[in-house]
């Protein structure tokens, strides 16, 4: 968990500390119930948070998951907002969320509109992956 709070952005410290808090609640509690219904909001609903209440607030419903559709439906969208935004960092982070096993999966990041404004985004945004996307071709 901590490596992936490295990978969402966070600082090693943050990352530590946000593996320890990472709770397991009981099946059926009011906690659970909440961090499911999180993960049916809209990337707009998740965007009216802060950066570090939404990237915390995932980490903790991602686990409690139905569907991995779902929580990869809600980060693309997530991506895609942030990148007309121009909030390139950010979006770095939640590319590092994304669990792209299989180099054909890539094709949902580099392929399409989404490929096209993910290399639009300047340096200046933060965003750190826009080589990595430009040398991908995307799968047939």
């Amino acid at each position: 968990m901590a490596k992936k709070g490295r990978r969402a952005g966070l600082s090693d410290a943050a990352a530590a500390e946000n593996a320890g808090q990472a709770r397991k609640w009981k099946p059926g509690s009011p906690q659970e119930a909440l961090l499911k219904r999180s993960l049916t909001w809209s990337p707009d609903e998740w965007l009216t948070l802060s950066q570090l209440r939404r990237l915390f607030l995932f980490a903790q419903a991602k686990p409690v998951a139905e569907s991995g559709a779902q929580v990869e439906a809600l980060i693309l969208g997530l991506i895609d907002r942030l990148a007309v935004r121009g909030q390139g960092e950010e979006l770095d982070a939640w590319l590092g969320m994304l669990e792209l096993k299989e180099p054909k999966q890539r094709g949902i990041i580099i392929a399409g509109e989404r490929g096209k404004q993910l290399l639009a985004l300047e340096p200046s945004t933060g965003f750190k992956e826009r080589a990595v996307i430009a040398h991908r071709e995307s799968p047939s």
